[in-house]
């Protein structure tokens, strides 16, 4: 299902262009948090080693975790979903990423 949505994201079925446009677009910083990051309409948005867009969201409930990024110029969707809590998990699909990310041209 997740996959699922973001591929409907890059259609104009769920969303127009103009409000792609606004639910895509960093507005908040999320400096606080150690990165040069932003908060869009339910995205943290940053950017890659490689200066690449990403777009992501995640969250727990104490039981379980789920990581989803978009990273759009490179067309690859990485999901991760797990019953074990803690942010090793986040670094762990950071890792994920940088193996399956082209380096920067």
């Amino acid at each position: 299902d997740m996959y699922r949505w973001s591929v409907a994201l890059q259609g104009e079925e769920v969303l127009s262009k103009q409000a792609k446009e606004k639910y895509f677009t960093p507005y908040v910083s999320e400096g606080s948090l150690g990165g040069d990051t932003h908060y869009g309409y339910g995205w943290s948005i940053g950017k890659t080693r490689e200066g690449r867009t990403v777009f992501e969201h995640n969250g727990s409930n104490g039981i379980f975790f789920a990581d989803f990024r978009v990273y759009s110029e490179d067309q690859i969707v990485l999901i991760l979903a797990t019953n074990a809590t803690g942010l090793a998990y986040m670094s762990e699909l950071s890792n994920m990423a940088r193996m399956v990310i082209p380096p920067a041209r």
